[in-house]
């Protein structure tokens, strides 16, 4: 504690009291001087008067003594004369002792008065002297507390200055996280009134977040204030967390449209436990809705490719049967024409019966594969002799293959299915005529390939274009057609299996597909299997799914 007596002035004289005895001692000291000199020089003056009359006595008595002796008359004045004359100069001689003593008189008192000050002076000077030693040891404590609190103020400082460090660090990293979180953050006032928000939130509301500060819910969102405004006051009156709260349909489109919302509201609480406002994450879920959404028709394509395996396996058995008693019927000679025609048919539905049997194992992957390195360019050769001789004559069939090719590992029959499915889909897309295309190349696939269609990666791959001038598909069809059993042609012509077939087996060797059509306008497949050399371990063969998917839309690249 610094001691109060710094804080009281010195005890001293009045003022003008120093400075009036300054003057008074240099008068004192001047009139003194002058009074001494004075009456020096009137004793002086004294004793030359008293030796001058004595002398003067001399010669006076000497003359009066002479005149005497001439006429004693005359001689009587001038005694007379001359005692008047002497009592005179007594006088006079007296006035001037006096007038000499005074000065004496007056230098006794001005030096008894300097004397006098001069003791008041030492002694006040000795006051002060003491009063200076006291404060000054009161200013050494003093000094002492003032550095102890000066040392103890620098501790504190050091101290508060690594709190208020660590705070800013910590404000710093809270900023940070809330700017940098990728989901948007939003901070509301009791009045519903927007405190904060971070870029993320703005970005998703196409606002600059300090744009939101100050407005209410229902001047910065006033298309969906209605449905988050309870929200808000659910929280604020609950004080509980509304967590996962799902968000969807047209009233979010100004959020962009098709997306899904997952947004959660909890309290905001001060150090006292009382509610200060609500927070909100809004959080796209869009692509995690898709992956939900697929990986549920994942499990349901999985359930119908066992129940097709099962169908598949039992039917095919029945099948066999058929066609073994059939064959029997068939060689007994005594049948008539009629009956080996119904016979011949007979086993001709058992055959497309046993074709469709195959495709549902294909889809459901039950059927045994053999991949290796396959010479793309000979089964396309091969494929064109086949279709030259099967497709009207109103097609023209036109088969591009460079002169050298990598090489993909799948199986040849599998190759096949996928070609002829694509080409026979191609051909029934036109039936007064056009043209059949049917290519193949390597690309090296960039990233930009690889964002644009899912499932895709960097890499080195073949591509097989099938392309068709024929009636084309909108938009609708084109996000279905791989779905099984889903066909645009009659019951008699298709089953629905061909290309979701397509897309189980290229999905079985790691490829993708990429779709273009248009209505009226034609349509074009566009195959990409990876090449052989490209494949991590081509002794193991390529990796097969376990789940056969139907893909969704955003596997699909395909001109409006």
């Amino acid at each position: 504690m610094i001691s109060p007596l710094i804080t009281e002035p010195l005890s001293r004289a009045k003022p003008r009291t120093a400075p009036i005895v300054g003057v008074l001692r240099r008068d004192l000291v001047g009139a003194t001087i002058a009074l001494a000199l004075l009456t020096f020089f009137g004793f002086l003056l004294f004793g030359a008067d008293v030796v001058l009359d004595a002398r003067t006595e001399q010669v006076r008595s000497q003359a009066v003594a002479y005149v005497r002796t001439t006429n004693s008359v005359i001689a009587d004045q001038f005694a007379e004369r001359f005692e008047q004359n002497r009592r005179l100069i007594a006088g006079i001689r007296w006035v001037s002792f006096f007038a000499a003593l005074i000065p004496a008189i007056g230098i006794l008192v001005f030096l008894s008065r300097l004397s006098r000050h001069d003791r008041e002076l030492t002694a006040e000077s000795r006051h002060r002297r003491t009063l200076l030693t006291d404060k000054t040891k009161a200013l050494a404590m003093a000094d002492a507390e003032l550095a102890q609190a000066i040392a103890e103020a620098r501790r504190t400082r050091v101290t508060l200055s690594g709190e208020t460090h660590d705070k800013e660090f910590t404000m710093s990293l809270l900023e940070g996280a809330m700017l940098s979180v990728p989901m948007g953050l939003g901070l509301v006032a009791p009045d519903l009134r927007y405190i904060r928000v971070n870029s993320a939130f703005g970005a998703i509301h196409g606002k600059p977040p300090e744009w939101f500060v100050g407005k209410s819910i229902s001047e910065a969102v006033p298309a969906i204030a209605k449905l988050v405004a309870p929200r808000f006051r659910s929280v604020l009156e609950s004080g509980k967390p509304l967590r996962n709260v799902a968000s969807t349909g047209k009233t979010y489109d100004e959020l962009g449209p098709n997306k899904h919302w997952l947004s959660s509201y909890y309290p905001i609480r001060d150090a006292s436990r009382h509610i200060i406002g609500v927070g909100v994450v809004l959080e796209d879920v869009t692509e995690h809705t898709a992956i939900a959404e697929q990986f549920h028709h994942a499990q349901k394509m999985e359930a119908i490719a066992r129940l097709a395996s099962g169908v598949a396996h039992d039917f095919n058995n029945l099948l066999v049967i058929i066609r073994c008693y059939t064959d029997i019927l068939l060689l007994q000679e005594e049948m008539g024409e009629e009956s080996l025609s119904d016979l011949h048919e007979v086993r001709s539905a058992a055959d497309r019966a046993a074709v469709l049997s195959r495709q549902l194992l294909t889809f459901a992957r039950q059927n045994v594969v053999a991949p290796h390195a396959v010479d793309v360019r000979a089964r396309l050769r091969e494929l064109q002799d086949m279709l030259t001789r099967i497709i009207p004559k109103e097609l023209t069939l036109t088969v591009v293959v460079p002169e050298v090719l990598d090489k993909v590992q799948i199986d040849p029959g599998h190759l096949d299915q996928i070609l002829m499915n694509l080409a026979v889909n191609a051909v029934d897309a036109m039936p007064a005529g056009g043209r059949l295309t049917l290519t193949a190349a390597r690309i090296d696939a960039d990233s930009g390939l690889a964002e644009r269609i899912v499932g895709a990666a960097v890499g080195p791959y073949v591509v097989l274009t099938v392309a068709d001038t024929g009636m084309g598909m909108d938009k609708a069809t084109r996000s279905r057609i791989f779905e099984p059993f889903f066909t645009t042609k009659s019951s008699d012509k298709g089953t629905g299996l061909g290309l979701s077939t397509v897309y189980a087996l290229v999905t079985q060797y790691n490829g993708f597909l990429q779709v273009e059509s248009k209505p009226n306008q034609g349509t074009t497949f566009r195959i990409y299997f990876p090449v052989a050399g490209a494949i991590e371990d081509p002794m193991q063969g390529p990796y097969i799914n376990d789940v056969t998917t139907s893909p969704s839309s955003s596997n699909l690249v395909a001109s409006a």
